[in-house]
């Protein structure tokens, strides 16, 4: 910067000439006694915002302990009014952030990963740990940072799709356990309930309803939570016992009075094929009791029946189960077996 006096009329004004242009003023013209006290400099300190997109695998909303982050998401830098600033990509922990800003407003815009879907936004009272992405935009609300501030809480979350299904089978021994060689039964209907109290209740209506396969499959895609699945009986049928033997994956997990699961818990790209219904058909035993009046073990024609005969039934132990009295003509029986 140079200075140089110039005279005019009796008077000296001094003129200040830029020769920089980093950090200067435009030309300052003062006179002789003047004082101007108007030549100002203002610095700010560069800020920076970030922090993490994570596998949301309770699709809560919410970042719970152990939920991974997911690394190589593409995430925007916006202006206030949504121009685009700059782009990243988020580590192999799902971290990344955007440094050397001046204050003011940004938008942050999350580019879903292929295969998820997004959280929900806002959820509980912290905004550290929440999702802030709209789902139906991927971006945040407008983030006005000051001078110096490090804003680390601008956070997306996505999960995965899971999976509820398996099997409805004719339970031909009625153990409630799928046995080698027990075929499906196709055209059962399968009703999905949501349990979102995880208290074995469903909440209202079923959410989705499907129709076994001819091999007796059926399915849900459902988004991560709890449900209860609903087993209508066939006509024709009953329901075998619940939870039998040690191995979830071959028992009948229908009440048989209900057709009710237990609360079912499903996390972010989790397959659940451990829901069966087992059904038999009703069988039934009984005949005749009789008069033998040749004594020899074998019905005759014209040996007539004897009723009021008590008849009980026992299990393959011994044990009681019921009892009958044989009609006039000798008929009993046992149904519903």
């Amino acid at each position: 910067m140079t200075a140089r006096p110039r005279t005019r009329a009796g008077t000296t004004r001094l003129t200040l000439t830029r020769t920089r242009t980093q950090g200067l003023t435009g030309t300052i013209t003062v006179n002789s006694g003047e004082t101007d006290d108007t030549v100002d400099a203002g610095y700010y300190e560069p800020a920076s915002l970030g922090d993490f997109v994570w596998s949301d695998t309770d699709a809560d909303g919410i970042q719970d302990a152990g939920e991974p982050g997911i690394g190589g998401v593409t995430v925007n830098l916006l202006d206030g009014g949504g121009a685009f600033l700059a782009s990243t990509t988020t580590a192999p922990d799902g971290s990344y952030s955007f440094t050397n800003l001046a204050p003011g407003d940004y938008i942050v815009e999350f580019i879903g990963p292929a295969g998820f879907a997004p959280s929900p936004q806002d959820q509980g009272g912290d905004d550290t740990i929440d999702s802030d992405a709209n789902p139906g935009t991927g971006q945040t609300g407008i983030i006005t940072l000051s001078s110096g501030e490090n804003d680390p809480t601008n956070d997306a979350g996505y999960y995965e799709s899971a999976f509820i299904g398996d099997f409805v089978w004719q339970d031909t021994d009625g153990d409630g356990i799928q046995d080698a060689g027990e075929p499906g039964i196709p055209g059962v209907t399968v009703n999905l309930y949501a349990d979102n109290n995880q208290d074995g209740v469903p909440d209202g209506a079923p959410i989705a309803t499907d129709v076994t396969g001819a091999n007796g499959e059926y399915g849900f895609p459902v988004d991560p939570g709890s449900y209860i699945v609903e087993f209508v009986t066939p006509a024709g049928f009953d329901g075998t016992p619940q939870d039998q033997g040690g191995d979830d994956t071959v028992d009948s997990d229908a009440d048989p009075n209900t057709g009710l699961t237990g609360t079912i818990t499903v996390n972010s790209g989790e397959t659940d094929l451990t829901n069966d219904a087992g059904f038999y058909e009703p069988a039934s035993l009984g005949d005749f009791v009789w008069s033998d009046t040749d004594a020899d073990g074998i019905q005759d024609a014209g040996e007539p029946g004897i009723g009021g005969v008590t008849v009980n039934l026992l299990d393959g132990g011994g044990a009681f189960l019921a009892s009958t009295t044989t009609a006039p003509d000798g008929g009993y029986s046992f149904t519903n077996l």
